[in-house]
């Protein structure tokens, strides 16, 4: 079994929206609640964006996820 590392006081933690687009207040206050406990938070390029209904085009959300895994300074 795999178990990531606990995360630690000033670790980054990534928003990605891979689906349906995000509400920019709950993700925010979100944000916000984590800041405020110690964690870095990053979004992702498309998290706001909006397609029809989507956080940007099919292309645009496996590039966001893509790049929130491949960047070493994201924890979880």
């Amino acid at each position: 079994m795999i178990k990531p590392e606990r995360l630690r006081d000033g670790d980054t933690i990534g928003f990605i929206a891979p689906s349906y687009r995000a509400k920019r207040d709950p993700i925010e206050r979100a944000a916000e609640n984590l800041r405020n406990l110690g964690y870095k938070v990053k979004f992702s390029k498309n998290l706001f964006s909006t397609t029809n209904v989507y956080a940007g085009s099919i292309e645009e959300r496996a590039e966001d996820f893509n790049a929130m895994i491949a960047d070493p300074a994201v924890k979880m």
